[in-house]
């Protein structure tokens, strides 16, 4: 038997999703998250690609440019398993695009469609055969920073950083609202039970 109050309460939540102004700012948020991520992700690989060696200067001992074909994930994960490394992004992939057709909250969709379309961005540089100094690289995806200051710094790209930054936004989002949360629960708490003001 169907429950019709979930059914109104489902109802009405997706009401407050896809309002006219939110699928606006999802599509802005779409557009331009892809300038900042997918667009400079290739040129950069291109570019990267085309050098004649596979270590260069770049911001001298701070950021410092090493090319390496990663078959594995995030921190050369599961490198001795590309086809689980690929369907996990994959996974990973429809579940954060499931998380931000599905959420509200404007300020998370910011962090959650970064996340997505640097995720993406590694999807298709999996598929992108990788040619390099006339060696051909297959289901890989193309790193090439890391910190010259950190002893055996991990090397990563220019998706792994939007990867990174999107996540901290996530996280201090949902800390925010846990925090606000909580002191809307103490102040209808004191409400209810007349419990004075602290001084």
């Amino acid at each position: 038997m169907l429950n019709l109050k979930k059914i109104n309460k489902i109802l009405e939540y997706y009401k407050k999703v896809y309002t006219f102004k939110n699928i606006i700012i999802k599509i802005i948020f779409i557009i331009v998250g892809s300038l900042i991520t997918i667009l400079p992700s290739f040129l950069i690989r291109e570019a990267v690609l085309l050098s004649t060696t596979n270590t260069f200067n770049i911001l001298g001992n701070f950021l410092v440019g090493q090319i390496e074909f990663n078959q594995g994930i995030s921190f050369s994960g599961l490198s001795n398993n590309p086809e689980l490394a690929s369907g996990l992004q994959i996974f990973v992939f429809i579940a954060v695009i499931l998380v931000f057709l599905n959420n509200k909250y404007i300020a998370a969709d910011i962090g959650i469609i970064i996340i997505a379309l640097a995720g993406l961005t590694n999807i298709i540089d999996r598929e992108i055969p990788d040619v390099f100094n006339g060696v051909i690289y297959n289901n890989t995806v193309v790193d090439y920073l890391k910190f010259g200051f950190i002893p055996n710094s991990t090397i990563f790209n220019w998706q792994d950083v939007f990867i990174i930054l999107g996540t901290i936004w996530v996280l201090i989002y949902i800390i925010i609202q846990l925090i606000f949360k909580k002191k809307e629960s103490r102040e209808e708490y004191a409400k209810e039970n007349n419990v004075p003001k602290k001084r």
